[in-house]
């Protein structure tokens, strides 16, 4: 790759909140005897290599939470069960951040609480246009800047993205 290819390089903040974005593969977690799944961590439910590449660089920063497309911004230690929603699947009327109850409402009130916290806030996103474009509203009225790392540094396709996140967690480690 020569220099001009090479992708470009995106500061995550350490105090920034990144939000990890939910995976489609995920622990089954049914168990016969109570005939129902059983509830897990959020941080654990994402099984995906893509998945634990993305909470390894979340991890690297002083806060992270899961952006799902079924609960909206989830606590990492939150328990879940399994769910089987991806963003694609969520109704449009669920991105309408002006009516309490809405999935959009619900992330905007989340990440604005969060950001009222902090003088200067930085809200990082570890996930695809699909967890972004339906979300646009939500993340321009939050009052903290909201940065889109894997569309900014300009990576083509999913393994780059991996491996830059994997570069970045090992830097943010060191």
């Amino acid at each position: 790759m020569s220099d001009s290819d090479s992708p470009v390089d995106v500061d995550i903040p350490d105090d920034a909140l990144c939000l990890v974005a939910c995976g489609k593969s995920k622990i089954r977690t049914y168990d016969e005897d109570l005939e129902r799944h059983v509830p897990v961590p959020a941080d654990q439910l994402y099984t995906s290599s893509y998945a634990v590449v993305k909470r390894n660089l979340a991890l690297t920063c002083e806060d992270h939470r899961i952006l799902s497309a079924e609960h909206g911004i989830v606590a990492p230690d939150h328990l879940l069960e399994y769910y089987d929603t991806k963003m694609g699947d969520v109704p449009d009327s669920e991105f309408d951040a002006e009516t309490p109850g809405t999935l959009a409402w619900k992330i905007e009130q989340s990440l604005t609480r969060w950001s009222e916290q902090y003088d200067d806030p930085t809200i990082i996103l570890l996930g695809g246009t699909d967890y972004i474009d339906p979300l646009e509203d939500v993340y321009s009225r939050v009052p903290a800047t909201v940065r889109f790392p894997l569309q900014e540094a300009e990576l083509p396709g999913m393994m780059a993205q991996m491996s830059w996140m994997s570069d970045r967690a090992e830097e943010r480690q060191a």
